[in-house]
């Protein structure tokens, strides 16, 4: 009998016997009066700020019907949360919830109307296109929902201030230019994601625009080895970084950030918590430049009103990345 509730367990935890599709549950008699919508993602190897945009979709939906939003990151499969965190909510550990002072989860696996998300993204949702990146009464609605939904974690804050006061204070009143560039799984150029510039275009974009806007310096925001040392080379002391963040060097074929362990305690948690930092820290910069990736359609949907910025619209990888001459 206990090894089966393990292996039902760990099936559920694999994403496996779980009804993905929209439907209504009754779980208790809690609330008779109000209807839940709690927002899962099937993709069990989905980083963050993925989770974090189709979730905010999510929400978008759910206000818009009348409905209480609420993330479950818990009962789920995620990248995010340990073992040794049972009965904790990754997604808190990075966002607030939508309704947190009313309603905690468990209250409202108690209540009498709730609505189990789809576990796919909806249609509408920040997405990683150029039409997100290129109209920016878009992306300030989506920053507006932000704002008043969500919100980073007071845990999450508190790591943004430590590393702002060690990293940004001094450099405050001199421009900064926020490079986000993504490397180690995108260099085995994965179906359908957006084709990311080579790290020959990334420097000479940065040299171009630092010259323009009079940026004095350079804030990196990689998890690849060699994107940080063929910066470090280019750019010297104009250069910095979260020097704290683990960062990677050639996966193995087939293998995503999500998967890959530093063999630490707290991996998956503090693997979270340094990518979130470090992403959120480019809210301070000047400028922005990057590539198209989930990471940085998040960066916008936080700080829509840069100096500048610039998205490379290289196609997606499979589809449009090879264009002949005839």
């Amino acid at each position: 009998m206990i090894i089966n509730k393990m292996i039902k367990k760990a099936r559920v935890m694999a994403g496996l016997d779980i009804d993905w599709s929209e439907h209504r549950k009754k779980y208790g008699e809690l609330n008779p009066d109000t209807t839940f919508y709690v927002i899962r993602r099937s993709d069990g190897h989905a980083g963050i700020n993925s989770q974090f945009n189709t979730n905010l979709g999510h929400v978008r939906y759910a206000v818009n019907n009348g409905w209480i939003p609420v993330i479950d990151m818990q009962n789920y499969p995620n990248a995010y949360l340990e073992e040794t965190k049972a009965g904790k909510n990754a997604w808190d550990f990075y966002f607030k919830q939508p309704f947190s002072d009313k309603y905690s989860l468990d209250e409202i696996y108690q209540s009498k109307n709730v609505i189990l998300s789809s576990g796919e993204p909806l249609s509408v949702c920040p997405g990683d296109n150029m039409e997100f990146f290129t109209r920016p009464e878009l992306i300030d609605m989506w920053h507006r929902y932000f704002v008043k939904y969500i919100g980073f974690s007071t845990v999450l804050m508190g790591e943004i201030e430590k590393k702002y006061d060690q990293y940004f204070e001094e450099k405050e009143g001199e421009r900064i230019l926020g490079v986000s560039l993504r490397g180690t799984d995108y260099f085995n150029k994965p179906y359908e994601h957006p084709v990311q510039p080579t790290i020959e275009q990334a420097i000479e974009m940065t040299h171009k625009v630092i010259e323009e806007h009079k940026c004095k310096w350079i804030y990196l925001a990689a998890e690849d080895v060699h994107i940080i040392d063929a910066y470090e080379q280019e750019f010297g002391e104009c250069l910095f970084y979260v020097r704290e963040v683990q960062v990677y060097g050639d996966l193995k074929p087939g293998e995503n950030i999500t998967s890959h362990s530093f063999d630490r305690e707290n991996d998956r948690y503090l693997r979270g918590m340094e990518y979130m930092t470090q992403k959120a820290l480019l809210t301070k910069c000047n400028c922005l430049i990057g590539g198209r990736t989930s990471g940085n359609v998040a960066v916008m949907v936080w700080q829509p009103n840069y100096d500048y910025t610039y998205f490379w619209n290289l196609g997606r990888y499979g589809i449009d990345d090879v264009i002949d001459r005839v």
